[in-house]
């Protein structure tokens, strides 16, 4: 019959085994959080594995009726809000509500930190009679502190007019190449932001062109592609059917 100090070295050992499970455990958790994007800035700036959400561009009237009307704006005085681009066709070097154009988001809008393919920043648009789509040729990342942040803009490009023309290398001045992004508190998940760029179009279909970009819309957090759902549900699975094998 077995003596106390041996059913004494059997319940240590099956507790140790146990911790040891529980701490795995909580590695694996933590990891699969990191890799699936949750958020480890819940008290801190921007993350960089964020999404700038943007909402939808609104075009109203100025003078005179509204847009749904037959007779439309008075004098075709037209204003456009929220989030849109623009672009100086007329060369007077100030971009007119006329040269504007509003967005439509896809998806998350902008993901920091990931390259994004046409279709799946904005919904595609017509300027000058011509459709075009904005898109990412690298992901552009972001610093700052508070409620301000600076977003590099390396890679921002533009397809329009049959070509791509690389937006995010249009230096103007000191700040070129550099987004400025606002917030209303601390830009954390849930915040809302103000996003403004300009640039000179280095070259492509809109070379020379002065160009400008404002956004307005919160900060989300980047959805987790079901398959890794299921890989870390099958991992917490395993670990289940391993403790009660322990247990038995």
């Amino acid at each position: 019959m077995p003596d106390a100090k041996s059913n004494c070295v059997k319940i240590y050992l099956k507790l140790k085994i146990k911790i040891k499970m529980k701490t795995s455990l909580n590695k694996i958790v933590i990891s699969l959080g990191l890799a699936m994007g949750v958020s480890t800035y819940a008290n801190a700036d921007i993350s960089p594995t964020a999404a700038l959400k943007f909402s939808d561009g609104v075009t109203s009237c100025v003078i005179g009726e509204d847009l749904s009307t037959a007779t439309g704006c008075l004098y075709d005085v037209v204003a456009t809000n929220v989030s849109y681009f623009g672009m100086d066709t007329s060369g007077d070097g100030v971009i007119q509500d006329g040269e504007k154009t509003v967005l439509i988001g896809t998806g998350n809008g902008i993901t920091i930190g990931a390259a994004q393919a046409v279709g799946e920043i904005d919904q595609t648009w017509s300027f000058g009679g011509n459709p075009g789509n904005h898109f990412t040729t690298q992901g552009l990342t972001v610093t700052g502190t508070g409620n301000t942040a600076i977003l590099d803009m390396t890679g921002w490009t533009i397809f329009w007019n049959g070509g791509p023309t690389d937006l995010g290398n249009g230096l103007i001045g000191d700040t070129g190449g550099f987004a400025s992004i606002t917030c209303a508190t601390d830009c954390t998940l849930g915040d809302s932001f103000v996003l403004d760029y300009a640039a000179q179009a280095p070259a492509g279909p809109t070379y020379g062109l002065l160009y400008s970009l404002h956004l307005e819309g919160t900060i989300s957090a980047v959805p987790v592609p079901a398959a890794v759902w299921l890989f870390g549900s099958g991992l917490l699975g395993l670990f289940g059917f391993s403790r009660r094998k322990v247990n038995h």
